[in-house]
């Protein structure tokens, strides 16, 4: 077995400062199959390659990664890597790298899709149903039903 004469490896001990070896992660992912998604933070990378960027710039302004990554996995869980990736992006843009960044352009994107004009329909095999009309009854007997019997006494 041949030893191998390694670098010597960085170490800080600053604070809010990452050093990361790429050729850690180079051997790891030759040795292991899949190894990127076998970790907490590497199922976020592998879903959401922009998360990286995003960690660090929130790691920069102090924030701890650990629990930031958690909830950004549970995010993940909730709305999917593509819609993740999308807000994660908008966040990068705007230089808001914090959680509570994300969770509100999340939310707002679900609001908008909510909310977008219905699609048109197809009614070529009901043809039947092509002249339908919905009448708009009055609305005027549920407020008679609202009403208190006495106070239409005092009119």
């Amino acid at each position: 077995m041949a030893l191998r004469k390694s670098l010597p490896t960085l170490r800080s001990y600053d604070r809010h400062q990452l050093v990361e070896d790429p050729s850690h992660r180079q051997a790891l992912l030759a040795q292991k199959r899949k190894a990127l998604g076998s970790t907490v933070s590497g199922r976020l990378a592998a879903a959401v390659p922009e998360s990286q960027i995003f960690l660090q710039a929130a790691f920069e302004r102090g924030e701890s990664t650990a629990p930031l990554t958690a909830q950004l996995l549970r995010l993940l869980d909730d709305y999917g890597a593509a819609e993740l990736a999308a807000a994660v992006r908008e966040a990068l843009e705007h230089h808001t790298p914090r959680l509570s960044s994300v969770a509100f352009i999340l939310a707002r994107r679900h609001r908008q899709q909510r909310h977008r004009a219905p699609l048109p329909v197809n009614l070529s095999r009901r043809p039947d149903l092509e002249n339908l009309t919905v009448s708009h009854p009055s609305l005027e007997a549920y407020d008679e039903l609202s009403e208190d019997p006495q106070d239409r006494d005092h009119e």
